[in-house]
């Protein structure tokens, strides 16, 4: 319960961030998804069962800070935290290779969800237009950040561990 509430003011400071901070290093119009790494990181770390209310919690607050439509973004965000159960086992030590795989992997399904939730039930068809100009953008930024975001995290885990341990 405590490592929950630690990842979740972890990832709610940075949505904070990612909306204030990361807004003026915008590339190309596009600001990283640090709600997102933030949610894979600690769903790999602790399990899906994890990231399933992690990313809930998240996607919840993403909706109520910015969107018109709650539930949408919890429901993406939910869906991403669970899915982490399909790489669970593999122990990434290089937090190059995790970006790349699980974060980059993690942003292109969000941004898919995204646009299909978002912009596809409502008529807008430009797809190639969208993937060309954020998908693939935020993406490749947001592998960026979970490249220093990764050990931070992976930091918290087990400082915590060892708190966890000695409570034992």
């Amino acid at each position: 319960m405590i490592m929950m509430l630690i990842s979740f003011l972890f990832t709610a400071f940075c949505i904070f961030l990612q909306g204030t901070v990361f807004q003026s290093l915008a590339l190309a119009g596009v600001v990283p998804n640090l709600a997102l790494a933030s949610v894979l990181c600690f769903s790999y770390q602790r399990g899906h069962r994890f990231g399933l209310i992690l990313g809930f919690l998240t996607g919840l607050l993403m909706d109520i800070l910015f969107s018109t439509i709650i539930g949408l973004d919890a429901l993406i965000f939910m869906t991403i935290g669970v899915l982490i159960f399909l790489i669970e086992r593999i122990e990434f030590r290089n937090p190059l290779y995790f970006s790349l795989t699980v974060i980059g992997g993690g942003s292109l399904i969000y941004s898919l969800l995204y646009y299909v939730l978002h912009f596809l039930l409502r008529g807008k068809m430009a797809f190639g237009t969208y993937f060309v100009t954020i998908i693939l953008p935020e993406m490749l930024y947001t592998v960026l950040v979970g490249v220093i975001l990764f050990p931070i995290i992976r930091a918290i885990h087990r400082w915590y561990q060892k708190f966890e341990f000695r409570e034992e």
